[in-house]
């Protein structure tokens, strides 16, 4: 599943115009980290309980 997404998402990387990509890859890069971020806080809470 994830590596599908990555997949889909590098496809759509290389599909959109030059003018839209580096918005899109920045807007990737942020859901990825705020996902990272998301899993390792909610990782660290159940472990703290």
């Amino acid at each position: 599943m994830k590596t599908n997404l990555l997949v889909i998402t590098i496809i759509k990387m290389y599909t959109t115009n030059i003018e839209n990509r580096p918005a899109y890859v920045a807007g990737c890069i942020g859901n990825v980290l705020s996902l990272l971020v998301y899993r390792y806080v909610s990782e660290r809470y159940i472990a703290v309980k």
